[in-house]
């Protein structure tokens, strides 16, 4: 006879009124070289004005106005957004960026918490000055 147990999820619980900070969820587009120059222009543009809950996971170690860390430093969750927002991929994904008081944050993963279309776990990473051209890559 088969015994049968429970497999326990991780059930992370999280409400409206955790959301206190508002952030800008904006897309990252390029531009088509202006002339006969060969470099494209990369854009960012705001896509939703969203509320979020910030967790901040490490330090941030700059030089030169560039963030040195690739790891994850930020922890943004906020409510599912539908899929008509986005219309490059037709959803929140790793090509878009969040600005939070003036600063930059490349998004790194998005994670639908447990699959539910509730919440989404943006992991970010600060990238700092918006007028150095590294820092948008």
């Amino acid at each position: 006879m088969a015994i049968l147990t429970r497999i326990n999820g991780q059930r992370r619980l999280l409400a409206a009124g955790d959301l206190t900070c508002r952030i800008d969820v904006q897309l990252r587009t390029l531009q088509a070289p202006s002339g006969a120059g060969a470099d494209v222009m990369i854009a960012v543009q705001p896509a939703k004005t969203v509320w979020a809950m910030l967790v901040t996971n490490s330090g941030q170690e700059f030089f030169d106005n560039t963030n040195l860390k690739a790891g994850c430093t930020h922890i943004f969750y906020i409510r599912f957004i539908p899929d008509a927002v986005f219309p490059r991929s037709g959803r929140l994904s790793a090509q878009e960026w969040v600005k939070y008081k003036g600063r930059e944050f490349k998004i790194l993963s998005v994670e639908n918490l447990e699959e539910r279309d509730e919440f989404l776990a943006l992991c970010c990473n600060e990238r700092g000055a918006q007028d150095v051209p590294v820092n948008l890559a």
